[in-house]
């Protein structure tokens, strides 16, 4: 049985989470020991061993966390996307946004940023706030509420909201990085959850970095040590479907720090239609 989160004591608004993460970061230079207070919201594992991956179906999820190292809310939802990713095959990202973060030992990207503003700007209702959960890049939750979100990503398992992609390894990783490495996606023609062919699609590639575990240098998190999985690094649109039968090639070029690439098949509003995740 799932086990709820600890929650604030009075319901906030996603724009009041990040105001107050702001707030921390420009007006708290406490001790190490009182920010570690501020920041606590109390973690663990809401499922028993091996009783979310039972729930599970066999379609693919994508689960998007825009995040960030100076936020006192998000390293419960960071736990929970490290448990994610350790114990189930759903499909991770964890997009670390620039537009507040802390200033040593930064992740973030601007490409995070800006994808969250467009889910936001797309998604009806959406406000822009950390941590924010997006799942096939439909739906946006509070990320620490993830008892609010998991049955969501159970029901999407079990649907066909999402096709998994057939992506081949065309060339193996070169000692030279300039080389790359070459992929190539089989695509053809199926139909979304309505019965209707889907067309008209973008190809992207995400570039994630090995999981890590990094001691916030400073902020509402200082000095926590918080697990980061799937660390968005480079996303890029590669290319554009029109719903035929056809073969795409792509090359990426990995570095030693990274882990994985994720192709995503997206409309223009950033709903997600077809997703696949490889090692390099």
């Amino acid at each position: 049985m799932i086990k709820t989160p600890l929650r604030l004591p009075l319901k906030i608004h996603a724009l009041t989470l990040c105001a107050l993460c702001v707030f921390a970061m420009a007006y708290l230079p406490l001790s190490a020991t009182a920010q570690g207070n501020a920041a606590q919201l109390s973690y663990a594992y809401p499922f028993d061993d091996g009783e979310l991956e039972e729930k599970l179906g066999d379609a693919p999820v994508v689960i998007e966390l825009f995040s960030s190292q100076a936020c006192m809310f998000c390293p419960v939802a960071d736990h929970f996307l490290a448990d994610l990713k350790k114990r189930t095959n759903l499909i991770i990202l964890a997009c670390h946004v620039d537009y507040f973060d802390v200033s040593n030992g930064a992740i973030s990207t601007p490409e995070c940023s800006a994808q969250q503003r467009g889910y936001v700007r797309n998604i009806r209702g959406a406000t822009m706030y950390t941590p924010q959960v997006f799942i096939n890049g439909r739906e946006d939750y509070v990320g620490y509420e993830y008892d609010r979100y998991i049955d969501e990503v159970i029901a999407h398992s079990k649907k066909a909201d999402v096709h998994k992609l057939t992506v081949k390894r065309v060339s193996e990783k070169s000692a030279d990085p300039a080389q790359g490495v070459r992929f190539e996606i089989d695509l053809m023609p199926f139909a979304n959850a309505k019965g209707h062919k889907v067309k008209d699609l973008n190809i992207w590639s995400y570039m994630v970095e090995k999981d890590k575990n990094i001691v916030v240098a400073e902020g509402a998190n200082k000095g926590q040590a918080l697990p980061y999985v799937n660390i968005v690094r480079k996303s890029e649109k590669i290319g554009r479907w029109d719903g035929t039968p056809q073969k795409m090639g792509f090359t990426v070029y990995p570095r030693a720090e990274h882990e994985g690439v994720t192709v995503l098949l997206k409309d223009d509003l950033g709903a997600i239609f077809g997703a696949v995740h490889m090692a390099l």
